[in-house]
């Protein structure tokens, strides 16, 4: 028995690549490596799901019938993406579990995979529930998850850690060699104070999907998952057990040096210092004097450069040595013209800050423990 229904293909595509992201390819359970499909009263339901990150979404279609498919996510995407035409008729036949896709003059057959196999998909039902600004939670994400490790042995450090309080929210992410903590002062109702460490994937995916308006997003913590929902697109996440580290008491109390520093010259200082810059154990070094800030790096190898830029200074001479890509990151983040450096020691964090009526803004950078 065939089943029917017809879709645009220019809503299809955005639906289909948000959901992709949660597609498992190298999963050892191939329905993992598909999108689920359900169709029923010209509404159609996407998921994708790695075990860890689930997203749905939904898509207003023209149907007949009902039915479900799991169609590989390798080829439905760029079928849909190739359609001739923008509208695209989808027939699945049950007795061959193929699903036919015509647009214009073009037919696709795809094989599926058995629907009853791939995991359901649950909401929150329980749990504490409340409404943030999407411009908000973008720029918390934006802020603070590229700081986290990206891999580690001590899980906790993949992700996020998230508070949820009548006073605002705090991100904080970290590797342990940087961190980033943003707190936005946004009104919430929350009936007590919510803390959860979310992996920093889940985070990126979210970021790149939420957009930089006044429209809310509704998040629902329990003691094991976090979900966001914004209008028909819904993301579940695993949560990362374990205890966050007490990241406050590495936040220096009081700095030997500072500098004020256009944060443009820096950066593309520091991006012509990274040309010569060699394994992950060597780094720029940057030379704190009176009236200028002295960047250089060297390469046995390839060669070296040495350059320098007005600074206004205050406290002692100081010269560190650090990751450039730590610093970079953070420079392309930070609005203000002009910025300041915090520096507690030659091998103590490195300190940036960013202050405005709606958030405030911190990142740590520990330098080399070297002399070179």
């Amino acid at each position: 028995m065939d089943m029917h229904f017809n879709a645009s293909a220019n809503d299809l595509i955005p639906a289909l690549q948000l959901v992709s992201r949660a597609v498992s390819p190298k999963s050892t359970m191939q329905v993992l490596t598909g999108i689920f499909m359900s169709w029923e009263n010209n509404t159609l339901q996407l998921v994708a799901t790695d075990l860890e990150l689930g997203i749905e979404a939904f898509v207003d279609i023209q149907s007949d019938s009902s039915g479900k498919a799991v169609v590989p996510e390798k080829y439905i995407t760029e079928i849909v993406r190739r359609a001739p035409t923008e509208n695209v008729e989808f027939s699945f036949d049950s007795e061959s579990k193929s699903m036919n896709i015509v647009s214009g003059n073009a037919s696709f057959t795809i094989k599926t995979l058995d629907p009853s196999d791939f995991p359901l998909f649950h909401r929150l039902e329980k749990g504490e529930s409340f409404s943030i600004n999407e411009s908000v939670l973008k720029k918390l994400i934006r802020y603070t998850s590229f700081a986290a490790a990206t891999s580690d042995s001590r899980r906790f450090l993949t992700g996020c850690y998230a508070t949820f309080n009548n006073e605002g929210i705090t991100f904080v992410g970290t590797n342990a060699y940087r961190l980033a903590r943003m707190t936005a002062k946004t009104n919430i109702e929350v009936d007590h104070e919510v803390s959860a460490i979310i992996p920093a994937k889940t985070l990126n995916h979210l970021e790149r999907f939420l957009e930089d308006s006044e429209d809310t997003v509704v998040v629902t913590v329990d003691d094991r998952q976090v979900m966001f929902q914004k209008g028909n697109t819904t993301f579940v996440s695993r949560l990362i057990d374990g205890s966050y580290p007490d990241y406050k008491r590495i936040i220096p109390s009081s700095f030997e040096t500072e500098i004020v520093v256009e944060r443009d010259a820096l950066f593309h200082s520091i991006e012509r210092a990274a040309l010569f810059v060699g394994d992950d154990s060597s780094g720029v070094r940057m030379e704190i004097v009176d009236g200028s800030v002295e960047v250089s790096s060297r390469s046995t190898e390839v060669g070296s450069l040495s350059d320098r830029i007005p600074a206004e200074k205050s406290g002692e001479d100081l010269r560190v040595v650090l990751r450039w890509e730590y610093l970079t990151d953070v420079l392309r983040l930070l609005k203000d013209e002009s910025i300041g450096i915090k520096f507690a020691g030659k091998v103590k964090p490195i300190c940036l800050q960013e202050q405005a009526d709606e958030y405030d803004y911190l990142y740590l950078i520990m330098p080399f423990n070297t002399e070179s």
